[in-house]
This record gives C-alpha cells, sequence and structure tokens, in this order.
C-alpha cells in the first residue's frame, strides 16, 4: 500500500507470512515501467536498511522522486510491486563463458597448474576468461574442479559463500559490521581476491618461481605453491593454514632476494609416492627483466634434476649434466627452442616414472626424452627432434605421452605437439602423434608457461588432459 504522508513523502507498507528475500519497486500503472527500485533484500534477523529486523510487517518511505533524483509526476497515483520469494535462473551468458579460461587469441591467458584425485576429478588453475579479466596485470587466479569428461563441477578459488569464517580466514578476509565476511584483496589496483600466494603480490614476492597447483595432494587436500613457499587447502575451498614450510629443505635454496631462478618448476611424482623430482629452474642474470645468461655456477645451474622425500622435505641433487649448455641469452634461444621475447627455457623440464622405477627426463637440449634408472644410470634415449615439455607413463600399459613446445623465434607463441610412444623395452616407437595447436591462427599464447598433462585411465579408453597458456584444456 502506497500512502500519501505529506509534500513529496509517502509511505509503503507490506506484510509477509515469512521470512525470504524481496524487492519494493514504484511501478507507472500506465506503462508498468518500474520509476524507482525502492528496496531489496532478505528480511528476517539480519535484514539490512531500509528494511527492519526480525519484522515480517515492514514500512518503507519514498521521496517521490526516480532512481535518478528527479521529481515523478503524478506520485501520487504510482503503484508498489512486491516481489517476494523470488529464485534465480541462469538464462543466457553473454561473452566468453566464465567457466573456460582464456581463449588462444588471448595471449595472456594462463594455465597455471593441473592435479587429479583418486576419484578421477581434475583440478585446473588458471586465469578466467576475458569476462572477468582483460589486462596481462589485472587478474585473479581461479582454481576449478572437472569431472573426466571435462565437465564442470564447482569452482574451489574463489571459496564459495556460505564457509564458515574460520574456515577461510587464512585465505585473508575482512569482517563486516554484521559479522559477515568478503574476501579480501592484498593490492587495491588487482582482483587478487587473496593475500596468499594467489594474489598477484603473493606470486612476485614469494620468492623466485610462481605460485601453482603441484602433484602432491592427497585426497580431500590440494597443495599450491613454488620452492619457497606452499600452502595446503581443501577441495571445498577451506583452508586450514596459509603458512607452510618450504617444500624444499635441503639443499639449502638460493636467497630469494639475492638469486634470481628462470623457467618455472616441474613436479615429478614418483610411483610410489614417497618422493618426487624438481626440474625446470635455474639461476641466472637478468637485465630490465630480460634474461641476460645462465649462471654456470651455484646450487641451481641448469640441466640440474633433484630429488625430495615427501615426508621429510629433504632434497638431494639426483642428476647432473656433465657437459656444457650454452649461457648466454642469443646462444639458449636457438639450443633450447626458445624466442626473441621468450628465453627462458632451462635444458630439463617435466619428468615422470614408470611402474619399473625408470625415470624419463625431457631434455631440450638434445630434443629427446632421456630415461634412466632409478639411481640415474642412463638406459637410452626417445629421439623425438622437437623440443620434449612433458611427459606422463602409464602405470597399467607402459605407453609413453610426451608434449613438445617450441616458441616462434620471433614472439612469443609458437606450437605444442602431443606423442605417444610405446612401452620402453630398451627403446620404443611412436605410435600416434597430434599437433594439438593447428587448430589455433596463433598457435601456444605465452611460450614460457608448461604444459601440463594428465592421464587417465578409468574408463574403457584412456584420456589425456593438456593444458597450455592461451588456450582451453584439450
Amino acid at each position: 500500500q502506497l500512502t500519501a504522508k505529506g509534500q513529496n513523502l509517502y509511505s509503503v507498507t507490506f506484510q509477509l507470512n515469512e521470512y525470504c528475500d524481496v524487492a519494493v519497486s514504484i511501478v507507472d500503472p500506465s506503462d508498468s515501467t518500474i520509476v524507482r527500485h525502492l528496496a531489496a533484500g532478505v528480511l528476517g534477523p539480519k535484514a539490512g536498511l531500509p528494511f527492519t529486523a526480525n519484522a515480517l510487517t515492514q514500512t518503507l518511505e519514498w521521496d517521490g522522486t526516480d532512481d535518478i533524483g528527479n521529481p515523478v509526476a503524478n506520485a501520487a497515483s504510482m503503484k508498489v510491486r512486491i516481489r517476494a520469494g523470488m529464485s534465480v535462473r541462469l538464462v543466457n551468458l553473454e561473452g566468453d563463458n566464465p567457466y573456460n579460461f582464456r581463449p588462444a587469441n588471448y595471449r595472456a591467458g594462463k594455465i597455471s597448474g593441473m592435479v587429479s584425485d583418486d576419484s578421477g576429478y581434475v583440478y585446473i588453475q588458471g586465469m578466467p576468461s576475458p569476462l572477468f579479466s582483460t589486462h596481462t596485470s589485472m587478474y585473479a587466479e581461479t582454481i576449478r574442479k572437472y569431472d573426466r569428461n571435462g565437465n564442470y563441477i564447482r569452482t574451489v578459488f574463489p571459496f564459495p559463500a556460505g564457509l564458515a569464517p574460520s574456515k577461510v580466514r587464512q585465505w585473508g578476509v575482512r569482517y563486516k559490521e554484521d559479522s559477515t565476511y568478503f574476501p579480501q584483496h592484498s593490492i587495491t589496483t588487482m582482483p587478487s581476491i587473496s593475500t596468499t600466494l594467489l594474489s598477484p603480490y603473493g606470486r612476485y614476492n614469494s620468492g623466485n618461481g610462481f605460485c601453482q597447483l603441484i602433484p602432491l595432494n592427497k585426497n580431500g587436500e590440494l597443495v599450491l605453491g613454488s620452492l619457497y613457499n606452499h600452502i595446503k587447502f581443501n577441495t571445498d575451498g577451506s583452508i586450514n593454514d596459509s603458512t607452510s614450510p618450504s617444500l624444499l629443505k635441503s639443499p639449502v635454496l638460493p636467497p630469494k632476494k639475492t638469486t634470481l631462478l628462470m623457467n618455472s618448476t616441474y613436479f615429478g611424482t614418483s610411483r610410489n609416492l614417497n618422493y618426487y623430482y624438481i626440474s625446470g629452474n635455474f639461476e641466472a642474470t637478468a637485465s630490465s627483466g630480460q634474461l641476460t645468461a645462465a649462471v654456470d655456477t651455484g646450487l641451481f645451474r641448469d640441466g640440474r634434476i633433484y630429488k625430495v622425500d615427501k615426508t621429510t622435505g629433504v632434497g638431494t641433487l639426483w642428476y647432473a649434466y656433465p657437459d656444457s649448455i650454452p649461457l648466454a641469452r642469443a646462444a639458449r634461444i636457438t639450443a633450447l627452442g626458445g624466442s626473441s621475447t621468450d628465453a627462458v627455457y632451462g635444458m630439463y623440464h617435466g619428468t615422470a616414472v614408470d611402474a619399473q622405477g625408470r625415470v624419463y627426463v625431457c631434455d631440450r637440449l638434445k630434443k629427446r626424452l632421456a630415461v634412466y634408472d632409478s639411481s640415474a644410470n642412463f638406459l637410452g634415449a626417445v629421439n623425438i627432434g622437437y623440443f620434449p615439455e612433458n611427459v606422463v607413463v602409464s602405470p597399467a600399459t607402459g605407453a609413453i605421452y610426451v608434449a613438445t613446445k617450441q616458441a616462434n623465434s620471433t614472439g612469443g607463441t609458437g606450437i605444442v605437439r602431443l606423442y605417444k610412444f610405446g612401452p620402453w623395452n630398451g627403446s620404443t616407437t611412436a605410435i600416434c602423434s597430434l599437433e594439438v595447436t593447428k587448430s589455433f591462427s596463433g598457435g601456444i599464447g605465452i611460450a614460457p608457461n608448461p604444459v601440463y598433462l594428465h592421464l587417465d585411465e578409468r574408463g574403457t579408453a584412456p584420456r589425456i588432459w593438456l593444458g597450455f597458456s592461451g588456450c582451453n584444456v584439450r
């Protein structure tokens, strides 16, 4: 009911029989257009202004103006529309699909990590589509859960609404006067939605190496971090403690502020899950953010692979390439498949372990997949002809899947290929191959970022998940 109380002042009174969400509007009866969106909210003990808390009968005031403050002609003849108990239904998505990551024609897109759990679900970390983030330096990381058919299940991060404050406090939250909360941004100019390693500030100030999902997760738990820092959180988005020690305790890591580690970190999980391998990073010098040369001395010089005990975090040097590796920028671009803008590839990238304990190493310098026993004795190699990026081995059949990545010589784009080889028995041959980026005009997006592989053998036919920057996961 709309009642005049004085000059240009009206009251709106209505009553409900139970608490629910309501929307109150002033409507022109001649054409049913809304002239003033007066109020909207949820009635009950936490009802916000202008509603009265703990009241089924509500009285609001209207000053006779429209939504932009202009007086409404014949205000006394207007009607009141009350909508209560409404539901929400998605009708359509305008623009890019928010459940995808950035498409191939958007170079800034990133896939930052991909792991699976014991139930076969796959968790993918990356940037959302341009619908939510349209600038290379202004982005928000997200972690999403998919089933083995690629169907979106849920978003793990940003954490869902409704979790108890104690379950999300470590992500970084701000509290309102009514004790509710919202995600805290670490930088006011960027949509970080967290104060942890997932924020832009946290990623670039938590030590060398960007923050990524790491395949050290147990069922119901995910691990996120770099060599220097990591956090563990639950697959429902809750988090217990955002401060965890370094993944690698020994040998002592180079100091964060005085040592520059280039390239991404590759984590190769062992068959018995008691230890894992670290490769990819190498110490270097840089000028204006661009690599000048690799360093041939020090703990993390190029051509080294470390083995880390999962329980203790103690790492030891497992293998070191005995010969010389190109150090200067130009020489490394040619030798390791880089480009004029992306020269940060290392000699050794992804690793994998088969059921017999053999270790498969992506050797970009020699364009091959090198095979070693568990004591780092060289057993042989699979010559590929392109620059290997990552590898996964079937525990059931021994089939070997290798992704290669090569940047174009003059820019940050390039080509990704996928190969399948038979089981290793002293040698192996390619069964089939696929140029994954053939249908994308610019090839891969940001060339230095890793290519992630996941093998799913739960169904009647094996499935390979392949994720790389500049394209949705395939």
